[in-house]
């Protein structure tokens, strides 16, 4: 069978998961590091993890497949595995020595996908390999706002209880709070403030604004609570000089107003446009 042909073949068998067909090709000289003609360049490898064929995983590795070769993204198999929460596939591929801080192309290690995508037995495992619980990414977000972002309470507890810095900020100086309040994610708001009582409640972003400010706007009044509970200034000002209140009234969040009024928000104050929330 020609090189080409005998490589796309590897490769279509490895991706659906057929092991005996694959330890053939392979036995008539198919190269297991060899990616697919495609624009992502995975390699049977890559494809066999990607659709959670553990048993051809393993026979891959067996035949010397690459457990770091990265595909045109620059991720490895791990990466793929920690995202898609593969647990055995994932110590099958430390065990084969898979780096596990590697970086993809966004600077994204498979502890960044794994918390992304809520995988918190796959976090722990990355975790007890080594990986890096505070590593930034081309943004400079961590794995923990990956995980707050996308409302993920298991997996930021966990990350914490692992040393994650709760206050860190991301290139617009937003920490893992203020992207959990401004998606709402209420329990991973409840969830951050629970595992770390100090964290800032008051911390601005690039545009001043604090947790409150960005939950306001979207109108998130269960996120506002807990963040008022847990001390937030009600009156906080922006760069615009606008509070809470001013963002919530300019959407017309009803509830999250009267949650604002009765925490005692003023409204008599006035940003730079000399405007007031009424």
């Amino acid at each position: 069978m020609a090189e080409k042909r005998l490589k796309q073949t590897l490769c279509d068998a490895a991706e659906r998961g057929d092991t005996v067909r694959v330890k053939q090709l392979i036995e008539e000289g198919a190269n297991p590091n060899n990616a697919a003609d495609d624009h992502l360049k995975r390699t049977p490898l890559h494809l066999a993890v990607e659709k959670g064929h553990h048993e051809t995983v393993s026979a891959l590795l067996a035949a010397g497949a690459d457990a770091n070769i990265q595909d045109y993204e620059q991720r490895t198999p791990l990466h793929l595995a920690a995202k898609r929460g593969r647990n055995e596939t994932v110590s099958a591929l430390l065990a084969a020595g898979a780096d596990v801080n590697v970086q993809d192309r966004q600077r994204r290690t498979p502890l960044h996908l794994a918390a992304e995508n809520g995988q918190h037995e796959t976090v722990s495992a990355l975790l007890a390999a080594g990986a890096d619980v505070n590593g930034r990414d081309k943004w400079k977000m961590t794995p923990l706002h990956l995980a707050a972002e996308n409302g993920h309470p298991k997996t930021v507890s966990a990350l914490l209880a692992a040393g994650a810095d709760g206050n860190v900020q991301d290139d617009e100086r937003r920490t893992p709070l203020h992207l959990a309040a401004e998606t709402g994610h209420h329990k991973t708001v409840s969830a951050l403030l629970t595992a770390a009582a100090d964290l800032g409640v008051k911390v601005q972003d690039m545009l001043q604004g604090t947790p409150p400010h960005l939950a306001a706007e979207k109108g998130h009044h269960e996120t506002v609570s807990a963040l008022l509970a847990a001390g937030a200034d009600v009156n906080a000002r922006d760069r615009q000089g606008g509070t809470p209140l001013h963002r919530a009234a300019e959407k017309g969040h009803h509830g999250t107003i009267s949650g604002f009024l009765a925490a005692g928000a003023d409204v008599n104050v006035q940003d730079t446009l000399d405007l007031n929330p009424t």
